[in-house]
């Protein structure tokens, strides 16, 4: 079962939901333009990024984006990995330790991109997948319960996903952070979508994140 921390994590950390600007971009179909801002949390625009040449293999390209409410998939590691590099790297040249971690957060180069995807609610997809995605048989999705003040369950295509930059990230408030257990299922569940699909590896993943793996990953999925 998914569940949420008490309250949000103070810094950005995998399993946060917050609210960020997605994209994806498509092949284009009308002459280059700026998208318009989103009147509203969910609304798609498009907006084009060139014209395709009269000849040539690069074809015209829009961008599909919208304003939502995104879970990162990046893993803490990565999201504070050259933060932690700058400041182990000061401490060694002498600096205090207090002045090491003030200098390398005011560094915006450090860590700069995070990966997230979209939550989606579960009447975008078909509703013969809902019961499968709400008990965690469907790879690829992960489902997420009703928000704080959001009626609703939700989920995650993690095929779905843009590079953020962190500084944009760091600009929203938190609506929410996954507790612990939950993160471990996240993780299992973007192994699993992106390392192998094949159920005769299972017991190879399950010996990965410890303990046998999470028990709801133990019946075949889809």
């Amino acid at each position: 079962m998914i569940t949420f921390r008490p309250a949000p994590h103070p810094t950005l950390r995998q399993g946060d939901i917050l609210f960020a600007p997605v994209a994806h971009l498509v092949r284009g179909a009308a002459p280059a333009r700026l998208a318009e801002t989103p009147r509203s949390v969910g609304e798609r625009v498009f907006g084009g990024l060139w014209m395709a040449p009269g000849a040539g293999p690069v074809p015209p390209v829009d961008v599909l984006a919208t304003w939502v409410p995104v879970l990162i998939l990046s893993h803490d590691c990565e999201l504070e990995k050259e933060f932690n590099e700058r400041v182990a790297d000061l401490l060694a040249r002498g600096v205090k330790e207090s002045e090491a971690i003030e200098r390398a957060s005011a560094d915006p180069d450090l860590d700069p991109w995070a990966a997230v995807a979209p939550l989606l609610p579960l009447e975008a997809f078909e509703p013969r997948r809902h019961q499968g995605i709400l008990q965690g048989q469907r790879i690829g999705v992960f489902p997420v319960p009703s928000l704080p003040h959001e009626a609703g369950a939700f989920a995650v295509d993690l095929f779905r996903v843009s590079t953020v930059s962190t500084e944009l990230l760091g600009s929203s408030p938190k609506v929410a952070s996954l507790d612990e257990a939950s993160v471990h299922i996240l993780r299992f569940n973007l192994s699993e979508a992106y390392a192998s699909r094949d159920l005769s590896t299972l017991e190879e993943l399950n010996q990965a994140v410890g303990a046998g793996g999470p028990e709801v990953f133990r019946t075949p999925r889809t």
